[in-house]
């Protein structure tokens, strides 16, 4: 099963917007609160195929600790909290 993580979403959060875009694979985005910390991304998205985030730090580390994921979307403007070239090689 597809899974996408919300970083920063309400548990259960109806997230429209989102649910449109995704239409294909809507019922597959899940959101557990705001993962503010390594700690927490890691243990939620460890296992998502993409990952939408407004700000989570995403690092060399982090990165290499998301086994599935393939896509990862930032909201709003830059993406200086993620290591662009750490998510490229992998």
């Amino acid at each position: 099963m597809f899974k996408v993580v919300h970083t920063s979403a309400p548990p259960g959060a109806e997230l429209p917007h989102e649910r449109e875009g995704l239409a294909e694979f809507a019922d597959c985005l899940v959101s557990y609160g705001n993962l503010n910390t390594p700690e927490l991304v890691i243990e939620h998205c460890h296992d998502a195929d993409a990952i939408l985030t407004p700000g989570a730090r995403f690092t060399r580390d982090v990165l290499g600790q998301l086994e599935h994921c393939r896509a990862l979307g930032r909201y709003g403007v830059g993406y200086d909290t993620i290591d662009v070239p750490a998510g490229q090689a992998r």
